[in-house]
């Protein structure tokens, strides 16, 4: 993937993670605290100036542990009974629903 340099990159690549199922939920939480966390540390930072280190090592650290995951699989059911569970989480930094 491209290196994630910017705001601009950083939000770019947050946008194209296409994950309806929140299978990638782990990482892509992570990465949007960041980005939050972005506004409250550095207010001033451009959209094109460099990240902070600390914010770019995060990035590459999610990006290997998300690539080191491996393939995920999901066998389909076909049987007869249907039915939908529903599972929401949150914290102080963020909420999830799957």
């Amino acid at each position: 993937s491209a290196p994630l340099e910017t705001k601009r990159q950083l939000l770019s690549q947050l946008q194209k993670l296409y994950d309806p199922l929140g299978f990638a939920l782990p990482w892509s939480i992570r990465l949007r605290v960041a980005f939050q966390n972005l506004w409250k540390k550095a207010p001033g930072l451009d959209w094109d100036s460099a990240l902070p280190s600390d914010t770019v090592d995060l990035v590459k650290s999610l990006e290997t542990e998300l690539q080191s995951g491996g393939e995920i699989q999901v066998p389909r059911y076909t049987g007869c009974p249907a039915w939908v569970d529903v599972y929401v989480d949150a914290s102080p930094k963020a909420y999830a629903a799957a």
